[in-house]
C-alpha cells in the first residue's frame, strides 16, 4: 500500500499515513520510498507508525 500511495496523488504534501502492524514489522523501506517516520507507538500485541512525505516544508 505505502509503494501505490508513493506513486500517486491520493495523499496530499500535508497528509500523514498511519500504520497499524505488528509489532516485529519493520518500516525500514519507507524512507527509500519517500516517507518520513514521525513516530511509532507501541501497545501490547501490535504498533501504529505515523509517516509523513519526506522533504515536507514546515508552515508554522
Amino acid at each position: 500500500m505505502l509503494t501505490y500511495l508513493a506513486e500517486s496523488s491520493l495523499l496530499s504534501e500535508e497528509g500523514i499515513i498511519i500504520v497499524e502492524a505488528s509489532k516485529e514489522t519493520e518500516f525500514d523501506y519507507a524512507e527509500d520510498l519517500g516517507y518520513h517516520i514521525i513516530k511509532e507507538k507501541e501497545y501490547k500485541t501490535n504498533k501504529h507508525v505515523f509517516l509523513e512525505p519526506a522533504g515536507r516544508k514546515e508552515i508554522c
